[in-house]
């Protein structure tokens, strides 16, 4: 068989996602417990890292059941961006460079509860007039997305 992909063993691809949940419009960030670095916490979206067995609707409800304890509506994916994470650290304890597929999803919650129950990674929430977010400062796995919401997202859905 011939062999048409060409990735290196120091290399992975992986598939992101992250929920835009809007609530009388507004939409929920986390900051997460460290940026990483030395640089102070970040915003971000709910969300996050697919598993390789996973559809990816179970997925996105899995991670922000996890991170959130909320359930939620998913509508639509709304927004696909790439980036690569240098150094990225696998759980078995690999360093490899990492292409991640960041796809943004609109979603809504699925029952009236509206305050999350923050997971170890994440230390405070807060429901964002979109307005407001410009000024933020974002984690790289939501900032492009968040711009696409502001960008293309003009109605909230139903």
């Amino acid at each position: 068989m011939k062999n048409f992909y060409d990735l290196k063993v120091n290399q992975v691809v992986l598939i992101s996602q992250k929920a835009v949940i809007q609530y009388r419009g507004k939409i929920l960030l986390l900051q997460n417990t460290e940026g990483g670095e030395g640089k102070p916490p970040q915003w971000e979206l709910p969300g996050g890292l697919l598993e390789i067995n996973e559809e990816s609707k179970k997925g996105l409800l899995r991670e922000v059941l996890e991170e959130t304890g909320l359930n939620i509506k998913v509508w639509k994916i709304f927004s696909l961006q790439t980036f690569w994470l240098k150094d990225f650290k696998l759980q078995d304890a690999r360093v490899v460079d990492a292409r991640v597929m960041a796809l943004g999803y609109l979603c809504g919650l699925s029952e009236a509860n509206n305050k999350p129950k923050l997971s170890q990674e994440h230390s405070a929430f807060k429901w964002f007039d979109p307005k407001k977010i410009k000024k933020l400062q974002l984690a790289l796995n939501s900032r492009e997305i968040v711009k696409d919401y502001l960008r293309n997202i003009v109605e909230p859905q139903p």
